[in-house]
């Protein structure tokens, strides 16, 4: 499963990327959303998780793409836990239901 991560803090995306790559995923990581569409559109990707800090317009806009590629949209939220706990219990359950639908 090849997952985008788009977030807007560079050190909070390659963290989370490299939990995700230590259970499994295949990760591309994103800060902007041209990058983020760019790997949409490429055709690799089977979900794209959505940082909590990405704004209102840049999250419609890559989850159309997203959408219009088939690719799965996952919405990430902002938490004050220890991020391996975050990545354990709610993105790697999400991103199994989506990849499992």
């Amino acid at each position: 499963m090849t997952v985008v991560l788009l977030g807007r803090e560079p050190k909070v995306v390659k963290s989370v990327g490299s939990e995700l790559r230590a259970r499994g995923f295949s990760v591309v990581e994103c800060t902007g959303d041209d990058e983020a569409v760019a790997a949409v559109d490429s055709g690799d990707a089977t979900a794209i998780v959505i940082g909590g800090g990405v704004e209102p317009a840049s999250r419609e806009r890559v989850t159309s793409a997203a959408r219009a590629h088939g690719v799965a949209v996952v919405a990430g939220r902002r938490g004050d836990g220890p991020l391996a706990t975050y990545v354990d219990e709610v993105l790697v359950p999400e991103l199994r239901e989506v990849s499992a639908a």
